[in-house]
């Protein structure tokens, strides 16, 4: 496992304004942030603390959780406030996405978030984003299973994610 390199600043001293403002060359792929999530938001996105318990947010990489209004959002929401509300997480940074979104793999306690979100039906895959090769296999064991939004039909009938 590589080891990522850790910000040179801590988070404790930034608010929430200045974390949407860092740029690249201050929050660098393979940053590893350590905020608590506090719930999932309506577009799939983290909302985490820093701790300072400043909020912000960070989007799970390689993966799609449904957006609010969309068939299995609530379910997955509640899934992640079970497993992950009120706990620090390790969040690597991957990847910046075309509006500052800040694109992260989480850990909890040695166990991948990303993976178990495919894996419990709670997220599919995102297409070309997906970079891991564990991930689209999670994804067809869940599907194959009826887990989670597989059990639906509308999302059954996928093929692949949009």
């Amino acid at each position: 496992m590589t080891v990522a390199r850790r910000a040179k600043f801590p988070l404790a001293v930034l608010s929430a304004a200045a974390l949407l403002c860092l740029t690249a060359a201050r929050l660098t792929i393979g940053t590893v942030m350590q905020p608590t999530v506090s719930d999932l938001g309506e577009a799939g996105q983290l909302a985490v603390l820093s701790r300072a318990d400043e909020p912000f947010e960070v989007y799970p990489a390689e993966v799609q959780i449904p957006l609010s209004g969309e068939p299995y959002h609530e379910e997955a929401r509640a899934a992640v406030r079970s497993k992950l509300g009120g706990k620090q997480v390790n969040a690597t940074l991957i990847a910046w996405g075309p509006n500052g979104e800040k694109y992260v793999d989480i850990e909890l306690d040695g166990e991948n978030i990303n993976a178990w979100l495919v894996r419990e039906g709670n997220a599919r895959v995102a297409g070309e984003w997906a970079r891991s090769p564990e991930l689209p296999e999670l994804e067809i064991k869940a599907r194959e299973a009826g887990i989670g939004l597989w059990a639906l039909d509308i999302y059954r009938n996928k093929l692949t994610a949009d």
